[in-house]
């Protein structure tokens, strides 16, 4: 009973408290300093992608439009954007070289410095992306539904693995 008493008390959706420990990968021992962005070119294929580090509540920077797939480009062939999403839930599989699936997540619809916003109209989980599309993860804290604050400062320019290197605005989806 007081296991699951624990187990109760300490579960709150997309209300992560902000911590001090440092947290470990699902799949390795390496050590992931909770307040840092982690880029997806900083890490590895199947077990060791960005997406086995995604947590509930994370803010992920997404791409929309053109990608790369092993050097492939892949996508409807319109013009590349980085995209900002809370993540809800994962459907992903891992393997030792690679990933399949899809991150479900919550639009971002405005970032007024390190204030995150979702609109009251916004869907919960309106939005997916595969695996190939995450850019990067940056830690938050939610305060509500509706309203977050990012934890580690968000480049206003990063790189996107894209047929062309080049840099992209991060955008958010404001509502019409």
């Amino acid at each position: 009973m007081p296991l699951l008493f624990l187990l109760a008390a300490s579960f709150a959706p997309h209300r992560r408290a902000a911590s001090s420990h440092r947290r470990t990968s699902a799949f390795t021992n390496e050590l992931h300093p909770p307040y840092t962005i982690e880029l997806q070119k900083d890490c590895g294929r199947g077990q060791e992608h960005l997406s086995a580090r995604l947590v509930e509540g994370d803010v992920c920077v997404y791409q929309m439009g053109t990608w790369m797939v092993d050097w492939t480009p892949v996508g409807p062939g319109s013009p590349p954007r980085l995209l900002l999403a809370r993540v809800d839930c994962l459907q992903i599989n891992w393997t030792t070289d690679c990933e399949h699936g899809r991150v479900i997540g919550t639009a971002i619809n405005s970032l007024d410095g390190d204030t995150l916003h979702i609109d009251e109209s916004e869907e919960f989980a309106g939005i997916e992306f595969g695996p190939e599309q995450l850019v990067a993860r940056v830690p938050a804290e939610w305060t509500g539904d509706h309203l977050g604050t990012l934890l580690a400062p968000l480049p206003c320019k990063l790189p996107a693995m894209l047929t062309e290197p080049e840099m992209l605005q991060v955008e958010t989806q404001p509502r019409p």
